[in-house]
C-alpha cells in the first residue's frame, strides 16, 4: 500500500478508488473463465465495455 493514501486505496468501498475485474465464472475452477468478463472498474468508474474496440464485442 501507498503511505498517506489508505482513505483512497487498499480496500473496496464506497469513495474509494478501485481497479478491478469483475467475472461471471470461477477462474480456480477453469482457467478459460477469466473471459467471462462481467464488469471492469478502472479508477472507481465502471468501464463501457461495449464501447472498447475488444474481439468480444465484434
Amino acid at each position: 500500500m501507498f503511505l498517506g493514501q489508505e482513505d483512497d486505496l487498499g480496500s473496496i468501498e464506497p469513495g474509494k478508488h478501485a481497479d478491478m475485474v469483475l467475472l461471471d465464472a470461477d477462474p480456480l475452477a477453469d482457467i478459460s473463465n477469466v473471459a467471462r468478463i462481467s464488469a471492469v472498474f478502472k479508477g472507481g468508474q465502471r468501464v463501457d465495455l461495449g464501447a472498447l474496440s475488444l474481439p468480444v464485442n465484434e
